[in-house]
């Protein structure tokens, strides 16, 4: 079986480039090397926009730690918005197949 997903920062001035972090493999993403992908993006994005988004990216360590403590998570699509601004800024978790964060 084949488990691949990826992280991806959205929004505010990364309307272009859309920067993402993806994984492909034939055996689950486990929790920690989820946490280092997120954080890899986070470092990619630069601070002004990491610093935008720091509670987004918060959310979304979260959202792999208890996805952890469940034993993983299949198929996924979560997006965690920048509270306070209108646009779509945000952090994005997309498990496209497979199981993550075991």
């Amino acid at each position: 079986m084949e488990h691949r997903g990826r992280f991806q920062a959205q929004g505010g001035r990364l309307e272009r480039s859309s920067p993402s972090e993806s994984w492909d493999d034939d055996r689950p993403l486990i929790a920690f090397t989820g946490h280092v992908l997120l954080s890899g993006l986070g470092n990619r994005i630069g601070d002004v926009e990491f610093k935008l988004r720091r509670e987004a990216f918060h959310r979304a360590h979260d959202f792999v730690d208890r996805a952890q403590e469940g034993g993983g998570v299949g198929f996924a699509k979560k997006s965690f918005l920048v509270r306070g601004l209108r646009d779509a800024t945000r952090v994005d978790i997309e498990v496209q197949s497979g199981l993550a964060f075991v």
